[in-house]
């Protein structure tokens, strides 16, 4: 390995302040820090890319195709003509002599380049590691963890300076919903290794999943014939079930998992403790939500020997009886919308919506008019759909707002997204006051965020009463990474 510390040299280039932007009197001795990485924001000005700092002062010049954030060490990459990137310093100033060809997405403090033709590990303070017989080269989604393919075809964890971690493998993954274990492979056999390159688990198992919720390792070991489902030392976590199936928490944010015990299709269900809050009772079927799947939003529908289907939140209480398996079968019920406090219920046979809380209770009732409950607030939207009109309640079952006219409804980051026509779109805030009226092609999903109350709208920054806060906006900026692609 070697190792190259670039000096700064005369020739870098220095970016003045070039300009600053007038802010409301109102807001003057007010601190919008939060919106900014590290001090910095980026903005965009007849297509490409500066920094402005807290103080709105534009401190580098809109110059480059594409920009990172600063770290905390306060550098940034940039892109200044295709496939040519480099380093900055707050200043504005380049801190590579030569340009990186290829660069990959920056992730944590240190990522993937090309430098000299030769793959090297880029890092947020100038220094590039070098590397030498690399067929290719990639973040493991773990921070200063890279995975090596060698010139034979054989795959090694390593780290930052290009340390070798572990032993070499037929493959090894990249670590996913911030795990920190990953799948290794040898003779089309799975194991686990963690992000220190140590194997947890040989390679020996014909499927093998990782629960990143508790991190649990579920799989099939066909040396014994049977399923298993250990902890990170081996240990049985079910030791008073026999699992005959894989135990699988779909995602990194699941709060259950499926179970089945014994002989039979029975399938029951443990939380995120191992603990089983449903013994194995009920039976798979055919339905748009898979029981096998476990619960989506804290609900689940699961039918039982006597061809009866019930509604059970994640704590294992029985919430509802749906009623006999065909009707969900055939959608003639089903669970239509749901989150963290309540699921919608739709009858399709009666015309009937049902919301309950996560509890049971009933809130709301309603014929023949959709219910929805809107993500991440307090609001259910009940919806008319002959004179697509609205009405909002809180979920006591409060009638809030009525009557409004609204064709189109989203929540992102904080805000409430409405149009009454599908081409004019405004902004709501949680308590439903109006922020921004109504404006031609005003969002995408891409256009809008928001954090702790101010938003930033494609080139401005508003406050949560809609005022915005630079006299002169921007064609555009951005709080979070730009993606950097080659």
């Amino acid at each position: 390995m070697k190792k190259i510390m670039l000096a700064l040299l005369g020739l870098l280039l220095s970016v003045s302040i070039v300009s600053c932007n007038t802010i409301n009197d109102d807001w003057l001795n007010n601190s919008v820090d939060d919106i900014f990485t590290n001090g910095y924001l980026s903005v965009k000005k007849d297509g490409l890319w500066g920094f402005i700092d807290e103080k709105y002062n534009e401190v580098i010049d809109p110059q480059y195709l594409a920009v990172s954030e600063f770290s905390s060490n306060g550098y940034a990459v940039v892109k200044k003509v295709l496939g040519s990137f480099n380093f900055i310093n707050t200043e504005g100033q380049l801190q590579l002599e030569d340009d990186l060809i290829n660069i990959q997405s920056f992730i944590g403090e240190s990522t993937v380049c090309l430098y000299n033709h030769q793959y090297a590990i880029l890092h947020d303070d100038g220094q590039i590691t070098t590397l030498s017989n690399v067929l290719d080269l990639e973040h493991s989604n773990i921070e200063n963890r890279f995975i090596l393919e060698d010139l034979d075809g054989t795959y090694t964890l390593i780290d930052d300076q290009g340390n070798e971690l572990s032993e070499t493998y037929e493959y090894i993954d990249n670590f996913r919903d911030g795990s920190t274990y990953t799948i290794v492979v040898n003779d089309t056999n799975s194991g686990v290794i963690n992000s220190e390159g140590i194997e947890i688990l040989e390679p020996k198992y014909q499927q093998l999943v990782i629960n990143v919720v508790n991190d649990s390792f579920s799989g099939y070991d066909s040396s014994y014939g049977m399923y298993f489902y250990v902890d990170d030392k081996g240990n049985d976590l079910l030791p008073s079930y026999h699992v005959n199936d894989v135990v699988k928490f779909m995602t990194a944010s699941s709060k259950t998992a499926a179970i089945y015990h014994g002989d039979g299709d029975l399938v029951g269900y443990i939380n995120q403790s191992n603990k089983v809050i449903i013994d194995p009772y009920f039976i798979k079927i055919e339905s748009t939500h898979q029981p096998e799947y476990g619960f989506l939003n804290g609900f689940e529908a699961l039918p039982d020997n006597d061809d009866l289907v019930h509604i059970y939140n994640d704590s294992g209480k029985k919430l509802y009886d749906v009623g006999e398996t065909s009707l969900y079968e055939n959608n003639d019920l089903m669970i239509i919308s749901y989150d963290d406090e309540a699921y919608v219920i739709w009858d399709r046979i009666n015309q009937t919506y049902l919301i309950y809380r996560k509890n049971g209770d009933l809130i709301l009732e309603s014929e023949g008019q959709m219910l929805l409950t809107l993500d991440s607030t307090d609001y259910i939207l009940e919806f008319n759909q002959e004179d697509y009109t609205t009405n909002i309640y809180d979920y006591s079952g409060k009638l809030l707002m009525s009557d409004l006219t609204l064709l189109y409804t989203m929540f992102i980051n904080g805000m409430i997204i409405y149009s009454e026509d599908n081409e004019h779109f405004g902004i709501m805030n949680k308590d439903l006051e109006m922020v921004i009226n109504p404006m031609l092609n005003l969002v995408s999903y891409n256009d809008l965020y928001n954090k702790d109350g101010y938003i930033i709208l494609k080139g401005q920054i508003y406050d949560s009463k809609g005022n915005g806060l630079l006299e002169n906006p921007y064609q555009d900026m951005k709080c979070t990474t730009i993606q950097i692609d080659n």
